[in-house]
C-alpha cells in the first residue's frame, strides 16, 4: 500500500467533489442484490475502495474478495473490478469500434488493433480513504489494465462530478488464449448507487 499526502487547501476545495463521485452510496436506498446469466452481470457490488470483485466468465460467477485477505482470491477468474478500475488475469484486452455486441459479431472477424496488458500502478487504486480528512490517502500497489478501465472516465474536477462511459467493446484475450466480449452498459444500481457495475458479455467468442 501506498500512502499520499495531500495539501489542506485541496481538502477543502476537492473534498465535496470527492465525497459525492465516491461515497455517493452513504446516503442512498438498501441495495438491490447483484445477479449473472449467460450473457451478463448485474449491478456487481464494486463500491467498496478495500476489495476487488473477481470475475469469471464461463461460470457465470462474482467474488468479492478483501484486498488483505489473498487467501481468499479466486484459483482461476479471467478480470477483476475495483469500481471502475479494472485488472486481467494474465490477459490482455482490445478496445473496439463497436457500441453493441451484435456488431463485433456480425463482422465475422476479430477487429484489427493492439492488445494491452496490465500494468503495476501505485497511484491509482485507491485502497482507503478514512484519512481523507487530514489529508492522506491509501493507495494499493497493483496489476492495472489501462485498456479495460477505459470504459469509464470519472472527472471530479466539476461539480457534480461527471461520468462518461465509451460505450466500446472490448475484446478480452485471456490467458489460456481464449478470447471473450464485453461491454459495460451502466455503473449504477436500480436505486442510483455508483459504482454498481453491469455488463453484458460473450464467451467464448468465436469469430
Amino acid at each position: 500500500m501506498r500512502r499520499v499526502r495531500f495539501g489542506m487547501t485541496y481538502v477543502i476545495i476537492g473534498l465535496g467533489v470527492f465525497i459525492l463521485s465516491s461515497c455517493g452510496f452513504m446516503y442512498d436506498d438498501p441495495e438491490e442484490i447483484s445477479t449473472s446469466g449467460e450473457n451478463y452481470f448485474s449491478s456487481l457490488d464494486a463500491s467498496s475502495y478495500s476489495t476487488w470483485v473477481y470475475v469469471k466468465l464461463s461460470t457465470h460467477k462474482s467474488t468479492i474478495v478483501e484486498m488483505s485477505d489473498t487467501d481468499s482470491i479466486p484459483a482461476d477468474w479471467d478480470f477483476a473490478i475495483h469500481r471502475y478500475n479494472c485488472k486481467t488475469n494474465g490477459g490482455s484486452v482490445m478496445e473496439t469500434e463497436y457500441e453493441k455486441l451484435s456488431e463485433l459479431t456480425a463482422s465475422g472477424e476479430l477487429p484489427s488493433g493492439e492488445f494491452v496488458s496490465d500494468i503495476m500502478t501505485d497511484s491509482v487504486v485507491v485502497s482507503d480513504i478514512s484519512k481523507m480528512m487530514l489529508g492522506e490517502l491509501v493507495y494499493q500497489k497493483t496489476n492495472l489494465n489501462m485498456m479495460l478501465s477505459h470504459w469509464m472516465t470519472l472527472d471530479t474536477g466539476s461539480m457534480p462530478p461527471s461520468y462518461t462511459t465509451s460505450n466500446r467493446v472490448y475484446v478480452l484475450r485471456l490467458k489460456d488464449n481464449t478470447y471473450a466480449a464485453v461491454r459495460f452498459t451502466d455503473y449504477m444500481n436500480a436505486n442510483g448507487t455508483k459504482a454498481y457495475i453491469s455488463f453484458d458479455y460473450i464467451y467464448p467468442l468465436s469469430l
